[in-house]
C-alpha cells in the first residue's frame, strides 16, 4: 500500500480518537480499520485536519486543496512551495509556511502573506510553526543572528531573541503546542541544544523552563499527557513522571536522517 495513503489513513484515525480515552501507557500493538477512504485529487505532501474535511498541499503545483469528508474539493494558488500547514481552530483560520513568499493566512477567502516587507519578519523561509489553544501562532523564521521566535496573535507579531529571553541560540529546530504551553528545541550545528516548556504568566510576559540542557535534537513533539518526544539519531522520551527513555529507530534499508516529527 502506498506509503502516503498509510499516513492519511492514520491521522483520520488519530483524529476521530475521543482524546479523553487516549491512556498514560500505550500498547505495542495498535489496531484500527478505516471508516471510508477519501481520494485525492492530487498527491498530498502536507495535511492538515478541519471539523469538516481537510487541508492539503500537493507539491509542484503551488496550490492548498481543502476537502470535505463528503468529498466536495476547493483550492486555492500560493505564491511559493509551501513548506508547512496549521490550522487554527480557535479562529478558523489556516497558516501556511512558505520557501520563498514567508507566512501565508487565508480565512477562508482572503490570502493575506507576511513577509520581511511588511511585519518584523527576518526571512522569506517558514517552515516549524504550530498554534496554541488561545490562537496564538508560534513560528521560527531563523537565521543565524536574526532568527529567534515569533508569536502572532492575527494582528502583530512578538519578537522572542537571545536578547531578551532565555533562548541561547537564534536558530529554532522544532515547535509545538500542546495544552497550554509552548515547548521548542533551539541550537546551532554543535550539540548544545536546549529544549523549553513556555507558558504565559500575563499578558505578554512567559515563563521559560528548560526541561534538557545538551544534546542534538531535530525536533520536538508533545502528547496530551505532556510526555516529550525529542528526535536525534535515537527517539528520547521525557515523561512526565520524571523518567527517561530513549528508543532506537529500524535503521535498515533506510537511507536518510530522521529530520522531523
Amino acid at each position: 500500500m502506498n506509503s502516503r495513503v498509510i499516513l492519511i489513513m492514520m491521522v483520520f484515525f488519530l483524529f476521530a480518537c475521543d482524546k479523553e480515552e487516549v491512556p498514560n501507557v500505550f500498547s505495542t500493538d495498535i489496531h484500527f480499520e478505516v471508516s471510508k477512504f477519501i481520494p485525492t485529487t492530487n498527491h498530498p505532501l502536507y495535511i492538515e485536519l478541519t471539523p469538516n474535511g481537510f487541508y492539503y498541499y500537493s507539491y509542484g503545483i503551488n496550490r492548498i486543496f481543502y476537502s470535505t469528508f463528503a468529498g466536495d474539493t476547493t483550492s486555492f494558488k500560493t505564491e511559493s512551495e509551501v513548506l508547512s500547514l496549521v490550522f487554527d481552530h480557535r479562529f478558523q483560520r489556516l497558516y501556511f509556511g512558505t520557501r520563498s513568499n514567508c507566512l501565508g493566512v487565508y480565512d477562508g477567502r482572503n490570502i493575506n502573506y507576511f513577509t520581511p516587507g511588511n511585519s518584523i519578519l527576518p526571512r522569506e523561509h517558514v517552515k516549524y510553526m504550530d498554534v496554541d489553544n488561545e490562537g496564538n501562532l508560534w513560528i521560527c523564521s531563523s537565521n543565524n543572528g536574526s532568527g529567534g521566535l515569533y508569536r502572532f496573535n492575527g494582528k502583530e507579531f512578538i519578537h522572542f531573541s537571545t536578547e531578551n529571553s532565555p533562548l541561547h541560540h537564534d536558530l529554532i529546530r522544532g515547535i509545538c503546542c500542546q495544552n497550554s504551553a509552548i515547548y521548542i528545541v533551539a541550537g546551532g550545528t554543535s550539540a548544545t541544544h536546549k529544549a523549553f516548556k513556555i507558558e504565559r504568566e500575563s499578558g505578554d510576559n512567559y515563563k521559560w523552563d528548560e526541561i534538557i540542557s545538551e544534546g542534538y535534537f531535530n525536533d520536538i513533539s508533545v502528547d496530551i499527557n505532556e510526555n516529550v518526544y525529542l528526535l536525534s539519531n535515537d527517539i528520547i522520551i521525557l515523561s512526565n513522571d520524571g523518567t527517561k527513555k530513549t528508543i532506537t529507530p529500524e535503521t535498515e534499508g533506510v537511507e536518510y536522517i530522521y529530520t522531523q516529527f
